[in-house]
């Protein structure tokens, strides 16, 4: 396995702030780094220490006839401490992500895996196969024991090292229905698969995704369903204790309901599609211990109506993606949710920062946020704006009053174009993770 560790990150090279400044705004925000001749890093996963995990591209190369072409374009990589680390690959790997990381150090995410076989025609072929994987003392480890799964991927880890994650998996080997996607339940410390995950109707074709689970075995994420005689997505969430009951989340007359996340609580977050407009989003709350229906959390305006809600943290603190301009200008922001009010993260960071905030993708219980935006830095008089991951730190501060030099401020004042959110995210994690 290839094993980097790169230069330690810098929170804002040309672009200079003092210290009182930083100490003015809400939050610090932290450039995480990328790997060395990279053009983006994200994090998705975050822990209560503070490290990050995530993925990013790797350097430009030159081959002996002159041409060039990107080393990588997805790597696994943990932020900790100021440094990148690359945690590479399965042999004959080339690409790879981590999504979750638990208080022990210990992420989980996926990583592909050539090899050759012989098809049912005697011949050899190469295939590419995805496995779920844990990144664990310096070592990249498979989960091996998934009898009856193939194209694996692991979405969340707790501190009890229980991973969950999802593959196609032959519910029925002697019918002729196609694999379907199923959540798995695995525990990495005895390497065993715990469970099977159903999905909310019985035929063999539904589908099952489990995103988040807690420090108490509850279980959140979504599943096939069929309504009089129409397939749709609905959130679930269900205890390992009882992993074969999906309790069903509410919906608001919506064909998608979808879950992404579950605190130690048991309050759950996720987003439904609009019953109105099926190109927009509702981030809603639902506490599972009690309530009947979900909460809406608001959009900035009510014309801006599209938002995601990423990931809750122990506190009720909840972090996502909202638009901050009309529609048809598609601008959004990363958001903070917390004692029933909604803020944008581009208000809550120094106005010279040279950061827009796109997207905050988890939250500790320390109030750290992780996330990913377009980072500005001048380095030599050569400009360069860059898709990064970032940390925010609390600070205390006060908001600061920034001027955009514009009239005219019909958005929620910061914001990138959904431009990063189309690049590596669409293409490799929304794909995999929600509508494979």
């Amino acid at each position: 396995m290839k094993k980097t560790i790169l230069a330690k990150t810098l929170i804002a090279s040309a672009i200079t702030f003092s210290i009182g400044t930083v100490a003015a705004a809400p939050y610090e925000i932290i450039d995480l780094g990328k790997v060395e001749g990279g053009n983006n890093s994200f994090a998705y996963g975050l822990n209560n220490s503070g490290e990050a995990v995530g993925f990013g591209n790797g350097p430009i190369i030159t081959n002996e006839d002159g041409l060039q072409f990107r080393e990588f374009s997805s790597h696994a990589l943990h932020f900790i401490n100021g440094e990148v680390i690359d945690l590479g690959v399965l042999a004959n790997g080339s690409s790879s992500l981590a999504l979750s990381i638990n208080n022990n150090g210990i992420s989980v995410g996926t990583s592909d895996e050539s090899r050759t076989i012989i098809n049912d025609n005697g011949d050899e072929v190469t295939i590419n196969e995805d496995f779920a994987v844990a990144f664990q003392s310096g070592a990249i480890l498979k989960l091996n024991n998934l009898e009856g799964y193939t194209f694996t991927q692991a979405t969340g880890i707790n501190d009890n090292n229980i991973v969950i994650g999802l593959g196609l998996f032959d519910v029925d080997p002697e019918d002729q229905i196609a694999r379907a996607q199923r959540g798995f339940i695995y525990d990495l410390s005895s390497d065993s698969l715990v469970a099977n995950v159903a999905a909310l109707s019985p035929e063999a074709s539904r589908q099952s995704y489990p995103l988040s689970i807690n420090n108490n075995g509850l279980i959140a994420g979504w599943a096939e369903k069929e309504v009089d005689g129409i397939l749709e997505a609905r959130a679930f969430w269900l205890d390992l204790q009882q992993p074969e009951v999906l309790n069903e989340l509410p919906t608001i007359d919506t064909s998608v309901t979808m879950a992404r996340d579950i605190n130690d609580n048991g309050v759950i977050i996720g987003f439904v599609q609009s019953p109105t407009n099926r190109t927009r989003n509702i981030s809603f709350v639902f506490d599972s211990n009690s309530d009947t229906e979900l909460t809406r959390i608001p959009f900035f305006e009510n014309q801006f109506d599209d938002s995601i809600a990423n990931a809750i943290n122990n506190n009720d603190q909840i972090v996502g993606q909202a638009l901050v301009s009309s529609p048809s200008i598609g601008q959004r922001a990363g958001y903070l949710f917390e004692n029933n009010e909604l803020k944008n993260l581009n208000d809550m960071i120094p106005c010279d920062s040279g950061w827009i905030i796109d997207n905050a993708t988890n939250i500790n219980d320390n109030g750290e946020i992780v996330g990913f935006g377009l980072r500005t830095e001048t380095v030599d008089e050569q400009t360069t704006t860059e898709i990064r991951a970032f940390k925010l730190m609390p600070t205390g501060g006060a908001i600061e009053i920034c001027d955009d030099g514009s009239d005219d401020n019909n958005d929620s004042s910061g914001g990138s174009w959904s431009l990063t959110s189309m690049l590596l995210l669409g293409l490799v994690f929304f794909r995999r993770k929600y509508f494979s």
